[in-house]
């Protein structure tokens, strides 16, 4: 007879944390639609960063996937939200609209987005690295085309902290496009 110590091999994980990108204070969305209307898309996240897992990177060439911590809805809709909401606030808008839509928008502008890094290291810099496009309403005209790079500091080692990191890079990502958009709203 074999005995082994209660629990032994009945040992569960705990359950995962789950994390949400923040896009910073609220802004004033509610009543009739105002402000100009914007469409963002295509929009294009790497695909080593979609999926539930959050992903760190622990040297240039090793990333870590953490099954602890992961991400309490898809990444990509989520860097969609943290984005079009500050772009609302920059852009004093409420019509901001993902595309391509099942709805016909007339668009003053579009953002295609395409983040090629948003990962860093726990107590050290998440690095975003993003490419994006203005063009005219119906996508025919490119008005501004740009490679953005931000170093956001964790400033300590969890997740928290690396987490409002990468919000605030996608918060200086959307500041630094809606100041490209207002150049060609004169």
């Amino acid at each position: 007879v074999i005995q082994s110590k209660p629990g032994l091999f009945n040992k569960q994980k705990p359950p995962p944390e789950y994390y949400m990108l923040d896009p910073g204070p609220p802004g004033e969305f509610t009543g009739l639609e105002h402000g100009v209307a914007i469409g963002i898309g295509p929009y294009f996240v790497s695909p080593h960063l979609t999926r539930l897992q959050i992903v760190t990177r622990e040297s240039d060439t090793r990333l870590k996937v953490s099954e602890a911590h992961q991400w309490a809805a898809p990444l990509k809709d989520s860097i969609y939200r943290v984005i079009a909401i500050n772009l609302a606030k920059e852009l004093n808008t409420n019509r901001i609209y993902e595309v391509p839509s099942r709805q016909k928008r007339t668009l003053a502008f579009r953002v295609g987005i395409d983040i090629l890094r948003l990962e860093g290291q726990l107590g050290g810099d998440v690095e975003l690295l993003a490419r994006w496009i203005i063009s005219s309403g119906d996508g025919k005209k490119e008005l501004v085309s740009k490679i953005s790079h931000f170093l956001e500091s964790t400033r300590i080692d969890d997740y928290d902290a690396y987490v409002e990191a990468q919000s605030r890079a996608l918060t200086a990502l959307s500041k630094e496009i809606a100041a490209a958009m207002k150049t060609k709203m004169k």
